[in-house]
Order: structure tokens, then sequence, then C-alpha cells
């Protein structure tokens, strides 16, 4: 798979979560469960779209690291500032949902 594909699928996730995120701001007192498994669903989405993200950069790390114990050299890759956005994007928003459950 093309990874310029990818990259437009995260944008398009990290977009629907963004606006999933703005319909739960708006609730005042009780949000509907379908709102939760709503942006918790893209948000499973999310993280496997960047898992397959890593597969595409270096397909040989999955097969390398079980193959043998030592880590590949490409598993230390630096990240660019989008991906360290969208990763603090995605921590951000866990954190979020897992308050409003345990604050409910």
């Amino acid at each position: 798979m093309d990874k310029n594909i990818v990259i437009r699928e995260l944008h398009i996730l990290l977009e629907a979560i963004n606006e999933q995120f703005e319909i739960i701001r708006e609730y005042e007192g009780f949000i509907p469960q379908i709102e939760f498994d709503m942006i918790m669903e893209n948000v499973r989405k999310l993280y496997e779209t960047f898992h397959r993200l890593q597969r595409i950069n270096d397909p040989l790390l999955f097969v390398e690291k079980k193959m043998s114990g030592i880590p590949h050299p490409a598993s230390r890759v630096k990240l660019t500032r989008t991906t360290r956005f969208a990763l603090y994007f995605l921590r951000f928003y866990l954190v979020f949902l897992m308050s409003l459950l345990v604050f409910k």
C-alpha cells in the first residue's frame, strides 16, 4: 500500500476524531454511549493505521523482530513533527476519554 494513501487515511481519521470530540464537548450532562463508541472505534482505526504506516516504512522490521530478539536499527526512527503531533493528539484524546469514563 502506498505511504501517501495511509497518511491521507490518518488525516481523515484525525479530522473525524476531532469532529466527534467537538460533538462530545457540546453535550451538557449525559453523553450518549454511541458517541463514546464511535470515537473509540476511530481511535482504534487510527492506531491500526499508524501501525500499518510503520510496517510500510520498514516492512522487514516486524519480520526481523520475530526472528531475533535483537531490535532492528530502524525501530528508533526519528519522528517527524507531524507524527509527533498526531501521537500527542491521540494520547490527549485517550486520556480525555478515560477521564470521562472515570468521572462519569
